[in-house]
């Protein structure tokens, strides 16, 4: 682990320390003498190295620090195996997300792809409303990626919800924008999984459609060239605690 890493582990460690105890856990030290009360071994803490320690009254909680890609190791799989065995025993993971890796701007697109592709939408609104929909929703982020590139505005996810919240933070899109667009996500969200949505009007698509041109009026038109890559950060938000 790099230094980010250890540093981002520890402060997780640290709000669900607290967590636990705000529901009533006890922190135990793993010098302590526990086998006589839980069974718990210096072999046991010695091979498994559990991050947390935990009581409340006759349960024990085993706190483990992992990784998505390390879900499936043996290590855990043994670990779990053995916890299986007590009653009063309980695995809970931090599951933390692996350091996502800088975009390159050539992955989303480009000015000058957007502009087209919004040429090519305009048509379809009335003659197509709902692959309209579908391909508005894909042009307004493509646009808030790029001007989150050229702002150089941090992402943590790529997901629309997500950026629609963070522009709206970082005052890129105005509070009546983010309002109308986070109305509209259900929606998006239902129809592009194939369920079924009330029918998709053609004022729906062209209120994206004037989001999108006036963040280019008053984002990408004054700056054309753009320059560096969309860095991701990787936050507690992207941390998940799984509860044995």
């Amino acid at each position: 682990m790099d230094s980010l890493t250890n540093q981002k582990r520890d402060t997780e460690l640290l709000d669900l320390e607290q967590d636990y105890r705000n529901q009533g856990y006890e922190t135990v030290s793993a010098s302590e003498s526990l086998q006589d009360a839980f069974g718990l071994t210096p072999e046991f803490v010695t091979t498994h190295a559990p991050d947390l320690l935990l009581r409340r009254g006759r349960e024990l909680v085993i706190l483990k620090v992992t990784s998505r890609n390390e879900l499936g190791s043996p290590q855990l799989a043994q670990l779990t195996q053995e916890i299986e065995q007590h009653d009063n025993w309980r695995l809970d993971l931090l599951v933390l997300a692996e350091p996502p890796k800088p975009q390159d701007s050539d992955s989303s697109w480009q000015k000058d792809e957007i502009l087209a592709r919004l040429k090519t939408l305009k048509p379809l609104i009335e003659q197509n409303p709902e692959p309209a929909w579908l391909y508005s929703w894909a042009i307004l982020e493509a646009t808030l990626r790029l001007i989150a590139e050229q702002e150089e505005i941090r992402l943590k996810h790529q997901d629309c919800a997500y950026l629609i919240k963070i522009m709206v933070f970082e005052g890129v899109l105005s509070r009546q924008d983010y309002q109308d667009l986070h109305s509209l996500l259900p929606r998006r969200h239902q129809f592009s999984h194939g369920l079924k949505t009330p029918p998709i009007e053609p004022e729906a698509v062209r209120r994206i459609v004037e989001v999108i041109e006036s963040l280019f009026v008053e984002f990408i038109n004054n700056n054309p060239q753009g320059c560096g890559s969309v860095e991701m950060d990787n936050s507690r938000d992207d941390a998940e605690v799984v509860r044995g």
